[in-house]
């Protein structure tokens, strides 16, 4: 039997090529298959499910995905024990999975019991451990507990190129991650220096059309939106756009982000007609396939407040972001730094608006923060458990 495939958090939303309709359809029969005829706790039946969860998640499905990943780790659990291979597999994907529908809390949860069971069984230094301990991290970032992030990349950045060797598409994986964390934490030349050398790296390994390759091309275009470089970012998003609608599809997540970024710039370059066209096409996609609270969509609905504000449409801009706020603080709590920015914007307009019609406006809570959500996607890498 051969082990189930695995999704590591980090930069690749797939290995191979588009289309997979057809393949999907494939694995699907297979496993309906395989349950009538060796039953749902047969070996193969549980590695098919494994599979067709991964399928699932690189096709942007992460719903689906999330339902038969938890399947699956019950029947791993139930049939080989839980520091098998496959299990510890398993509890990454569900962890990738958990963070892929914002669920990044109870992620966190699952990528710690990861990184505990596999340097018991693995050891510290083992690549699948290091491939764990990189998950945490990114998903520690995505809670805005950027001091522990960092901590674990630097801890990472002396182990894995000892282990794996300088040229590891894992270690432009920790890179990349590294500089969206420096960009998340205004250091914006430095993020675009390490983007610089990632993009570098995967379009002369990869090639320009690879996913991990886009995803370097997305980041990089928003430093660049950053440092105020707008035809850098718009060449660059532009790209990006263009090449993830071909090779993963209009809806797919990671499309829908390079979208929004792109638009992002339109607004800055007071293109507002265009952004606002833009913003609003891509959070309509965005409530279908993942739901209106979900991270990428409360971001779509930030900026498209931006947009609707610099289009003097102040109170459908209020009411957009006082709506982003609420669901922000609701999945991230009011200590993150996105819901505290949020929250910061929210006050600053409120008291613009009310000295421009002589009313007073009650504050929300005084931040101490003060940062401008945007759109940076730390996507998954696939391999298999050694």
């Amino acid at each position: 039997m051969t082990s189930c495939s695995e999704t590591t958090l980090a930069e690749s939303t797939l290995r191979g090529q588009p289309p997979w309709t057809d393949l999907l359809a494939i694995i699907g029969q297979q496993l309906l298959t395989q349950v009538k005829t060796l039953g749902p706790v047969d070996k193969d039946t549980i590695v098919t499910r494994a599979n067709l969860a991964t399928l699932l998640w690189f096709n942007g499905k992460y719903r689906e995905a999330h339902s038969l990943q938890r399947d699956e780790l019950e029947l791993c659990m139930m049939e080989f024990g839980q520091e098998h291979p496959s299990t510890l597999t398993s509890i990454n994907n569900l962890a990738s999975t958990l963070w892929s529908i914002g669920e990044w809390s109870e992620a966190v949860t699952q990528f710690k019991l990861a990184v505990q069971l596999r340097t018991a069984l693995l050891g510290p230094e083992h690549p699948s451990t290091l491939t764990s301990m990189s998950n945490l991290a990114a998903t520690y970032q995505s809670l805005g507990r950027w001091p522990i992030a960092n901590e674990i990349y630097l801890k990472l950045s002396d182990l894995d190129v000892r282990v794996l060797g300088p040229h590891h598409p894992s270690i432009l994986i920790r890179m990349s991650n590294w500089a969206v964390l420096l960009w998340e934490t205004r250091r914006f030349r430095e993020a675009e220096e390490l983007e610089t050398r990632v993009l570098e790296a995967r379009r002369t390994t990869l090639g320009r059309e690879h996913p991990d390759t886009l995803v370097s091309v997305n980041n990089l275009a928003l430093t660049f939106q950053s440092l105020g470089r707008w035809r850098d970012a718009e060449t660059l998003g532009t790209e990006a756009t263009i090449s993830a609608q071909n090779l993963l599809g209009s809806e797919h997540p990671f499309t829908l982000t390079s979208m929004g970024n792109l638009a992002a710039t339109f607004r800055n370059q007071s293109r507002l007609d265009e952004a606002a066209s833009l913003e609003v096409q891509i959070m309509e996609v965005q409530k279908k396939v993942l739901g209106n609270d979900h991270p990428d969509t409360i971001a779509t609905r930030w900026n498209l407040a931006h947009t609707l504000r610099k289009q003097q449409q102040t109170k459908e801009a209020l009411e957009l972001l006082e709506s982003c706020l609420e669901s922000q603080a609701r999945l991230l709590g009011e200590e993150h730094p996105h819901t505290m920015a949020m929250s910061r914007t929210l006050n600053k307009w409120k008291v613009k608006r009310g000295s421009e019609s002589g009313k007073e406006f009650k504050h929300h809570r005084p931040i101490a923060v003060a940062r401008k959500v945007a759109k940076k996607r730390k996507l998954y890498d696939s391999g298999t458990e050694d």
